[in-house]
């Protein structure tokens, strides 16, 4: 080992000398190697980085027009009574689907929102003929974890409600008004499906608001999104919705926001492959699904972006390149043809 380390120092001691004593050539054979490393590698470090610029500019346009954070995602479903969807098969779904996209992505999920709703219902006040019943369409929902975003103004705390013979739903304060509805009224929600009708017993447990602070945890603005549902909770409509209706439920969404802050340009085409593979994979296995917010358009943009404008550099500098390596072919053999004599001896 010894002897091989001592062979090496004196080849780099050897080495060392020729340079010195042709500055020049060594020089030029220095620079031109470093332009030519420089040039290589300088293109594809441009090209990221001003896709990456390009690619952040239209996320944000994306988002800007939605709303919605830069890498938002949102699946949903509309089961129907030949692929009906039960309230825990959602849930299922939902976890499966978070898997799936952190997967298939390779993103984490910064944040997760869930909602379940029935088929469209229509209202039916103490005293009304339900075969009458018209008007706007309403909806019972859950939102899994939302007794930590809720106030409620008036009635009971939004919890599962004790046992009893009607369905426990929370309205909001304008809904409760433009209705006349008061906390312990009993009313009718009336489904309607293929030749049938079925009658579904409520009870106005309470009144409530978005708790302040809680923008963040919804799909948008609770106050529209939510204004013509009745809100209750997972165990209640699984009691009472659920048997009456022939889908199970009626629209179910399962929204992720992935973590911005990590994604990577060089891996675009692999957060856009991903994309569309979770997509066709949904579309297998749910009923009715679709994909209707998603940054897959501005990812594949920024994918071919990246490549065209890769080419095309490198295109532009291939004349300097070959330039370069002229110089350093006509350096080489000038410093050959003087060690001639020194390599014959």
């Amino acid at each position: 080992m010894l002897k091989y380390r001592t062979y090496l120092l004196l080849g780099l001691k050897l080495a060392w000398r020729r340079l010195l004593a042709r500055p020049g050539l060594a020089g030029l054979s220095l620079l031109g190697v470093s332009l030519t490393l420089g040039l290589v590698v300088s293109i594809p470090v441009f090209a990221e980085l001003a896709s990456r610029q390009v690619l952040l500019q239209e996320l944000e346009g994306f988002s800007g027009s939605s709303g919605r954070p830069l890498f938002s995602l949102r699946y949903y479903a509309l089961p129907t009574r030949d692929w009906p969807m039960t309230a825990v098969e959602a849930g299922n779904v939902g976890a499966w689907l978070d898997q799936l996209t952190r997967a298939e992505i390779g993103l984490p999920v910064a944040h997760r929102y869930f909602q379940v709703e029935s088929p469209p219902l229509k209202f039916s006040p103490p005293g009304a003929d339900p075969a009458e019943t018209g008007g706007t369409p309403f909806n019972v929902a859950f939102v899994p974890g939302a007794e930590e975003w809720v106030e409620v103004v008036q009635g009971e705390p939004f919890q599962v409600a004790p046992g009893d013979s009607h369905l426990a739903v929370w309205v909001q304060e304008r809904l409760a008004a433009e209705l006349g509805l008061n906390v312990g009224d009993t009313h009718h929600l009336v489904y309607s499906g293929s030749g049938t009708r079925s009658l579904i017993p409520i009870r106005i447990a309470g009144i409530w608001r978005p708790r302040e602070g809680s923008e963040g945890f919804w799909y948008g603005d609770p106050e529209q999104a939510l204004r013509f549902h009745f809100l209750t909770r997972e165990p209640a409509y699984r009691r009472f919705v659920e048997p009456a209706v022939e889908e199970g439920t009626g629209f179910n969404f399962w929204y992720f926001v992935l973590d911005d802050e990590k994604i990577e340009l060089g891996r675009v085409d692999r957060y856009a492959c991903g994309l569309e593979r979770v997509r066709l994979v949904a579309e297998s296995k749910l009923p009715r699904p679709g994909l209707d917010l998603s940054p897959l358009e501005p990812l594949w943009a920024a994918y071919r972006r990246r490549a065209m404008l890769t080419t095309m550099l490198y295109g532009l500098s291939l004349p300097v390149i070959c330039l370069l390596f002229i110089s350093l072919g006509l350096i080489a053999a000038a410093g050959a043809r003087q060690q001639i004599a020194e390599t014959a001896v």
